[in-house]
């Protein structure tokens, strides 16, 4: 995909962004893992973590797709929990006319 290919564009990654192995072949056991991208090694491969407390691996760019489509079940809950508050606050903003705020 367009998505892809972008995400494997030198410069277009940066430490603490999700992605997601892909195309592995020595290694296909992390194929289709979620990894977040710690450094870029001089050698171009960038340093990834896929687990707390497993060994970290170095992967090429172009077997990293872009995992920002996911956002785990604290962030979601969190997201909505939000929403709900400013939608409350809004409502209460309109009701009132601002004046009790």
């Amino acid at each position: 995909t367009n998505q892809s290919l972008a995400m494997a564009e030198p410069g277009s990654h940066r430490p603490g962004v999700l992605a997601r192995v892909v195309g592995l072949e020595k290694t296909p056991g992390i194929n289709g893992k979620r990894a977040q991208l710690v450094q870029l090694t001089e050698a171009g491969r960038w340093v990834v973590q896929t687990s707390p407390g497993l060994k970290a691996q170095a992967i090429k760019p172009q077997n990293l797709q872009p995992a920002t489509d996911e956002v785990p079940e604290f962030g979601r809950r969190l997201l909505g929990a939000s929403a709900a508050v400013t939608a409350h606050f809004l409502l209460e903003f309109a009701r009132t006319g601002g004046s009790k705020l």
